[in-house]
């Protein structure tokens, strides 16, 4: 099918990042981007997580380490529940190392970050 010179496309499939795909469970997730619809969710999150008393964390402060851990425990749960709505915060914490989840909200947040950048970049094409 030929394009009409005179009109206007916005090709949203240059900004969608490549697949960032995580199997758990025999379940693959593509973490390469947060969907509109908990942008909000995984955002507020992350704020909570930016406002973690940082001496506290840096002194092994338990009471706010455990804050820590949960709102990454929350931050998982939102993404990967969105996809696989039987993904619970219990199996979570029954289920995943800390090191799983330390590397699941490092590709959550680089993904919310991509998702904003292509948005800015494909302003400016």
């Amino acid at each position: 099918m030929s394009e009409d010179t005179n009109s206007i496309v916005y090709d949203f499939d240059i900004v969608k990042p490549k697949s960032c795909n995580v199997k758990i469970d025999g379940f693959l997730y593509d973490l390469s981007y947060i969907p509109v619809g908990i942008t909000f969710d995984i955002e507020a999150v992350i704020k909570g997580m930016r406002d973690l008393d940082a001496p506290k964390l840096l002194n092994a402060d338990n009471i706010e380490i455990k804050k820590g851990l949960n709102l990454s425990i929350t931050l998982v749960f939102t993404l990967l529940n969105y996809w696989n709505p039987e993904i619970t915060e219990e199996y979570i914490i029954k289920k995943f190392t800390p090191g799983m989840i330390e590397t699941l909200v490092h590709i959550i947040k680089q993904s919310l970050s991509t998702s904003m950048e292509g948005i800015k970049q494909y302003g400016k094409n």
